[in-house]
């Protein structure tokens, strides 16, 4: 195979030599374009990435290398009648790509050429003093026949012996065939490069050798030597890495841009890594295996010199919504029994949906309940929304039955049955259902597997946590209400902190609470220590529905005479004034006026009432 050095003069100060030589194409990089095409066959192609040009028999300098192939039957095609056949591979920077131009016919050969370069015998070729042109490298010799029957053909080029300050300067090659005929006639013809994949520097090329288990011996000798010369050059060196997130949701698995963060991090070693952080909020899934070639935790990878690694981390936004998990089984905190013969509900190890967490395991007949009762039963915000994180050994049919209270009972006594269906996939997941009602306490949970599974196949369930999910208002919210205080998920209450508004309470206190509720699970307490008032109210008054009622439930331990509260909107504020009996008290009160817009309410407690009373489903209406 013909081969040749270039003199050290030659070629921008890329190298000392280049050659022509075999390579096998390795790495990848983030650029988006693509050289102009030619005449080109889509069989005429640049091999993606570069590779490591060994020494041969220490006689030749390491390098890297760039290479194309072509098809037999397009190769045939335009060489047919040929006289000469030659090959050569332009090797330049790819800044030069991006501000001078692409590599082709015109830029490279043609009467206004823009770049220029030196043949083996050290002489310009197509060099005009005249005009402004620049020199690249272009590694000339003869195709290479590949073995095997129609197996085409291959153009390498080679940067050997690459000076120390250009070893991480991204480099681009791109290969062509000049095809002289029986009249004289030259054509050229050029291989098709895309840039995403093919720009690489030595650095680069040489840490891609060193990580790829499989790299010959001598390739991993010349890449370790630039290496060890580019790091000495580069103590200080800096990469830039980025951090993606997939979130695990109602929805499914889902990448969050939101979260996405671009780092950077020394480069000290050819095999550096970076471990992707987690954001505030959220925890990182660990135990999720199902779909996992789209769906897996890539938080810890090498650190690329071309700034290509990205890292994924599945995770979930940390909630106070565990009803139950294995953890708290091992506390003790929760009764897990099987209905049957089989007892398998000890605290696993083994799988854990999340960091820190256990699992409950069952194996065998899933007709047989699991039962997990509760010793404190749990009181829920507005919801019949739950999740489970499971792992199955095979698809199933999930049968889910809880002894709950449901939301409209007041009495925390009379116990129902609500069961729900769902479908799980082998593997593991996090599950989500719905349920028929609305429940407001969970006293046990039972899963199952449905009477009648015709498989014969043994199933192994493993159960994480069971929770609660999508925490909403309640549903009998009346039109034109400005506040019930019921939870929503994340911890607010409806007619505190939207809109601005907050509780003020100068003498006392003022707070939501759950000891009393005309309507749902909450409401505000007043505590008052003297003379003093109780404020619901924001800075900035909303617009409403003109009104000229208001309604409001408030609970008193003794008759008041001449109870005061003021009805603030963006002009002032306007005086009611109302009697209240023993007990629960429903206001509603009718001004002389109409109001069309609303900043809270003022509890005059100096004027009547002392002590402790709660306000609960504020309303305004028109009459």
């Amino acid at each position: 195979m013909k081969r040749f050095k270039m003199k050290k003069s030659a070629m921008f100060g890329l190298c000392a030599a280049a050659a022509l030589c075999l390579g096998i194409g390795v790495g990848t990089i983030n650029y988006q374009s693509a050289f102009a095409e030619e005449t080109q066959a889509q069989t005429f192609v640049m091999e993606e990435g570069a590779s490591i040009r060994k020494k041969a028999d220490g006689a030749d300098q390491g390098g890297i290398r760039f290479t194309a192939t072509i098809s037999q039957a397009h190769y045939d095609e335009y060489t047919q009648g040929a006289t000469k056949v030659e090959s050569g591979t332009f090797i330049l920077p790819y800044a030069y790509y991006t501000s001078y131009g692409a590599i082709n016919k015109e830029n490279c050969f043609g009467g206004n050429n823009i770049y220029y370069y030196t043949d083996e015998a050290g002489n310009d070729q197509n060099k005009d003093e005249s005009r402004t042109q620049y020199k690249i490298l272009n590694a000339q010799g003869t195709p290479r026949r590949l073995a095997g029957e129609n197996a085409g053909y291959e153009i390498n080029g080679s940067v050997v012996d690459m000076l120390d300050e250009n070893l991480n300067v991204p480099y681009i090659g791109v290969s062509y065939l000049k095809v002289t005929g029986a009249d004289e006639a030259i054509s050229y013809y050029f291989a098709k490069i895309d840039a995403a994949k093919n720009v690489r520097s030595a650095a680069q090329v040489a840490q891609n050798c060193l990580l790829k288990e499989t790299a010959d011996a001598a390739d991993k000798a010349v890449a370790q030597a630039y290496m060890d010369k580019f790091i000495k050059n580069n103590p200080n060196h800096e990469v830039s890495y980025k951090e993606t997130f997939k979130v695990v949701d109602e929805t499914g698995v889902h990448p969050d841009e939101s979260l996405t963060q671009t780092k950077t991090a020394a480069f000290t070693k050819y095999d550096e890594t970076v471990t992707s952080s987690v954001p505030a909020g959220y925890r990182k899934v660990t135990g999720f295996d199902y779909d996992e070639s789209e769906n897996k935790n890539t938080d810890t990878a090498a650190l690329k010199l071309n700034g290509s690694t990205t890292l994924c981390t599945v995770v979930e936004k940390v909630k106070d919504n565990v009803i139950f998990n294995a953890q708290s089984i091992a506390d003790g905190k929760v009764t897990a029994t099987v209905v049957g013969d089989l007892n398998k509900n000890d605290s696993y190890e083994g799988w854990a949906w999340a960091e820190g967490e256990k699992s409950i395991r069952r194996e065998g007949n899933l007709e047989l309940s699991s039962k997990f009762e509760l010793k404190e039963p749990y009181k829920l915000p507005y919801t019949n929304t739950f999740s489970a994180t499971v792992r199955s050994s095979r698809d199933i049919t999930l049968q889910l039955t809880m002894h709950c209270i449901e939301f409209d009972n007041s009495d925390y006594t009379n116990l129902n049955q609500v069961n729900v269906s769902v479908q799980v996939k082998k593997g593991a997941q996090k599950v989500y259902f719905t349920a028929d009602r609305y429940v407001k306490q969970v006293n046990t949970i039972f899963f199952s597997h449905p009477a009648g599974d015709s498989s014969t196949a043994p199933t192994v369930l493993e159960i994480g946590s069971f929770a609660y999910e999508k925490a909403e208002v309640p549903f009998n919210r009346a039109e034109g209400a400005v506040g019930d205080f019921e939870a929503y998920e994340g911890g607010e209450h409806f007619g505190i902190g939207s809109d601005g508004f907050v509780l003020d309470c100068p003498v006392g206190n003022i707070s939501v609470s759950n000891e009393w509720a005309s309507d749902g699970d909450y409401s505000v307490k007043v505590i008052t220590t003297g003379d003093g008032w109780a404020h619901i109210w924001s800075n900035t008054a909303i617009t409403v529905s003109e009104y000229n009622t208001i309604e409001f439930d408030i609970y008193v331990d003794r008759a008041v005479s001449g109870y005061l509260f003021y009805v603030y909107d963006s002009n002032g504020y306007h005086e009611g004034k109302v009697d209240l009996k023993k007990g629960v008290n429903h206001v509603t009160y009718t001004f002389n006026q109409s109001f069309s817009t609303y900043r809270g309410i003022e509890l005059r407690a100096a004027h009547a009432l002392t002590g402790v009373y709660y306000i609960d489903r504020i309303v305004l209406s028109k009459v």
